[in-house]
Order: structure tokens, then sequence, then C-alpha cells
């Protein structure tokens, strides 16, 4: 069984400590750019693999829908 003095080597927390840290927000208002790099439209090869993932489960519905967006967006390959 341990006693309650303290043993050689080992310290006890006894208090904590918060120090304040000075965030001056006037400073950053309006300085706050936030980038997500995604495409507004998928691109044509995306809109492809989509297809072809479509049409490889069978879901040939929705890979025709794919598919006649590349054709609307002038793709004819």
């Amino acid at each position: 069984m341990e006693s309650d003095k303290q043993m050689p080597g080992k310290k006890k927390l006894t208090a904590e400590k918060t120090f304040p840290v000075p965030f001056p927000l006037k400073e950053n208002q309006g300085n706050l750019t936030i980038n997500i790099n995604t495409p507004s439209h998928p691109s044509t090869e995306q809109i492809i693999n989509q297809a072809i993932q479509f049409q490889i489960k069978g879901n040939i519905v929705e890979a025709t829908r794919y598919y006649q967006q590349l054709i609307n967006q002038g793709c004819h390959d």
C-alpha cells in the first residue's frame, strides 16, 4: 500500500494556471479567405467515369443521362 507521502522523483500537481492570449479581432476582420478546390462543374473526364460506372453496374438509364450531358456540352469522343 502506498502512503500519502510523495515518492522521490514524482511531483504532485496542485494547481492549474491559465494565461490569456491576446487576439486582435479588429485587425483580422474581412481578411478571411476560404479556398476549397472543388470545381463548380465536374470535368469531362469525371462525367465519363461516372457514366461508365453506371453502365458497368447495369444502370443504363443513369449512364445515358451522363452520356447525354457530355453530348450537350459538345463532347463527341
